[in-house]
């Protein structure tokens, strides 16, 4: 029982640092070489485009790998619309915390303060939805 939690963990903790990987490099692409170029606003089209791409990847990954999907591939909207609500939170907080750093510390490296923000984020993800999203799937398939 322990080392399935701990395997679990891990393999959150992985497809959560593959995610920050996606997210950062599209983040740090757009940002500094693709939205300077364009009228639009740099940091909110950069955290949500960077967020989107970074989140379907890693719900996909997360219930898939991490906490045992569907067995027939099929698509649980139920654990989707839960983590599409959680991603919205995310992107919120994302922005808001980054936005929010840049003003505390203007001449830090925006990336970096990113970053930092998303190491406190990715805590509250985890807990969300080990506790939440796809705990309360594989309750729905045990009744079955």
């Amino acid at each position: 029982m322990i080392r399935q939690l701990l395997s679990r963990l891990f393999a959150f903790l992985l497809s959560g640092v593959a995610s920050a990987v996606v997210d950062l490099t599209c983040f740090a692409v757009l940002f500094h070489w693709i939205l300077p170029h364009l009228p639009l606003p740099r940091l909110i089209c950069s955290v949500a485009v960077a967020r989107v791409i970074s989140c379907v990847f890693n719900y996909l990954v997360n219930r898939n790998c991490v906490f045992d999907g569907n067995r027939d591939g099929a698509m649980d909207l139920w654990s989707f619309g839960l983590y599409i609500l959680l991603a919205g939170g995310l992107l919120a907080g994302s922005y808001y915390g980054t936005r929010s750093a840049m003003d505390l510390f203007p001449e830090a490296e925006p990336t970096l303060l990113k970053m930092t923000v998303d190491v406190i984020l990715f805590l509250v993800s985890f807990s969300v939805q080990k506790g939440f999203i796809f705990s309360s799937r594989r309750k729905r398939e045990d009744k079955k």
